[in-house]
């Protein structure tokens, strides 16, 4: 390979990262929730959906949620579902 291809090849390989590293994931920008039913009746459940994108509205599929509720005893959640 010459060493020009080889010099332009670590460029930009160096460019997509800092300090030669692995490149930082991108920050979550919006989450957005969905839930399978609109209205709920006391006692019942429904299943939720996150849906991460990043700066650019690109959706972020390699971070998982953690699901959490200020008050448990009005809200559970659960990660099973």
């Amino acid at each position: 390979m010459p060493v020009s291809r080889l010099l332009a090849l670590v460029i930009v390989a160096t460019a997509c990262s800092r300090n030669g590293g692995p490149a930082e994931p991108s920050p979550v920008r919006n989450v957005t929730i969905v839930l399978a039913t609109t209205q709920l009746l006391v006692g019942a459940t429904t299943q939720a959906t996150a849906r991460l994108t990043d700066v650019d509205g690109v959706l972020i599929t390699d971070r998982t949620p953690t699901w959490s509720s200020l008050t448990p005893t009005v809200l559970s959640v659960s990660a099973t579902g």
